[in-house]
């Protein structure tokens, strides 16, 4: 297909990928963030030991990257996608991580919870395990770099 002067049509990178990327970090910033805000408020920051504190300090930090990517990769800023893939994999880590670090090793019955879905705390964990790896793997593809790159007018 070409322009009426010859030159051919410019085609507009596709935005489904970015789109998706976007809205599965706000959502798994929005769900990663309650658990260590209301861990914080509920037993205190004084109260937890090293261990779960830097957990919970992992999961802050994967809420704080997920919502600035998710807000920069709006603007089509290509660091959006690097804080994207940032906060994915530490949202998937520290959920993956908390029976080693809190429970002692007790993989089973940490699963076992999650996989239960009763309460809000084991929603979120549940959600990291799943949109942590789909966030990390939208925000990564190529046609999400190709329309974030491109600054075409409208």
């Amino acid at each position: 297909m070409s322009r009426s002067d010859g030159e051919p049509a410019r085609r507009w990178p596709g935005a489904v990928t970015a789109v998706l990327a976007t809205l599965a970090g706000l959502a798994l910033a929005v769900l990663i963030g309650y658990v260590p805000v209301t861990t914080f408020i509920d037993v205190g920051i004084d109260r937890l030991t090293v261990p779960a504190l830097a957990l919970f300090s992992g999961y802050a930090a994967a809420a704080v990257f997920l919502l600035s990517g998710a807000l920069l990769t709006m603007l089509r800023i290509v660091a959006g996608l690097v804080l994207l893939i940032v906060g994915a994999v530490l949202a998937a880590g520290a959920v993956a991580l908390e029976p080693a670090m809190v429970i002692h090793g007790e993989y089973r019955y940490y699963f076992e919870e999650i996989a239960e879905l009763e309460g809000m705390h084991a929603i979120s964990r549940a959600a990291g395990l799943v949109l942590g790896p789909l966030t990390l793997v939208l925000a990564a593809l190529p046609p999400t770099f190709r329309h974030t790159r491109s600054r075409m007018a409208y």
